[in-house]
């Protein structure tokens, strides 16, 4: 193992262990690789920046409501 690192609930880091120097900025948060921004303490998760401080997104997704109200109508599919 290279790194190991533990989470809460909202995806900021509680401890870690790491041999590797600063700049590894990827680590493993639910299903997915994402990107650990040092300078801001935020997440880029591909297309929107998560604070783990407020739980929450800072911006809106960018997929929108795709013309539907339906928000779970991706599971119909």
């Amino acid at each position: 193992m290279v790194a190991h690192y533990e989470h809460d609930v909202w995806g900021d880091a509680l401890s870690s262990s790491s041999d590797l120097s600063s700049g590894f900025y990827y680590r493993f948060v639910g299903s997915l690789g994402v990107r650990f921004d040092p300078l801001t303490e935020l997440h880029l998760m591909r297309q929107r920046w998560f604070d783990g401080a407020l739980g929450r997104f800072l911006s809106r997704d960018p997929i929108g409501f795709a013309a539907d109200l339906n928000l779970y109508g991706y599971v119909l599919v």
